[in-house]
Formats: C-alpha cells, sequence, structure tokens
C-alpha cells in the first residue's frame, strides 16, 4: 500500500490519481464554460478570432523557420521575435524604432 501513494505527500496526502481526477474534472468544467461563451458571440466575431488564432499560428511557425533557418544568429532571429510584434501593436502600430508606423527595416 505504500507504494502506490508515495506521491501522497507531493499532492495533499492524496493519491496521484485523485489529484489527477480533480484537475481533470475542474478543466471539463473551464472547458464547458468557456464553449457556453463562445456560442454566445456573434459569427462574426467567431470569425474574426478565427482569423487571429490563424495569424499568431503563422507568426509561431516563422519564428520556428527563423530559429532553424538562422541558428545561432540572435541579430536576425531576433528580427522574427513574436514580442516585437506585440510591442509595435500596443505602440499603435508604430514600428519597434519608433518611427511612422511602417515596417521595420530587414
Amino acid at each position: 500500500m505504500q507504494s502506490r501513494h508515495r506521491l501522497a505527500p507531493y499532492f495533499n496526502g492524496l493519491p496521484a490519481a485523485a489529484e489527477l481526477e480533480r484537475c481533470r474534472k475542474a478543466l471539463q468544467g473551464a472547458d464547458a464554460s468557456q464553449e457556453a461563451a463562445l456560442t454566445a458571440l456573434t459569427a462574426d466575431t467567431r470569425r474574426v478570432y478565427a482569423v487571429k488564432g490563424r495569424i499568431v499560428d503563422l507568426i509561431e511557425e516563422c519564428n520556428a523557420v527563423a530559429r532553424n533557418a538562422f541558428d545561432g544568429n540572435a541579430a536576425i532571429i531576433g528580427q522574427f521575435n513574436k514580442d516585437l510584434l506585440l510591442r509595435g501593436r500596443r505602440k499603435g502600430g508604430a514600428n519597434p524604432d519608433g518611427e511612422d508606423g511602417g515596417p521595420a527595416p530587414v
């Protein structure tokens, strides 16, 4: 019996399987809430969210390609950093150098 619950000290005295089940139920509840909120959105809003998601996926793919293509060249890899895009967006479209909002130099 001791070996079955040897992880219990790390899970508030419960068997790891019990903690896993608690987490699974919590995630299912959160998923149901998110799905309900999603269905309450208009079709146009759902389409915008879908496009934004695809754009983020493409940006992350570009980041991965840059890391592979320019391995060891931090200066070039840094130009593909998603954080730069986020910073530019927060500044109202200005590029990272703070110029007129055009694309950052390559």
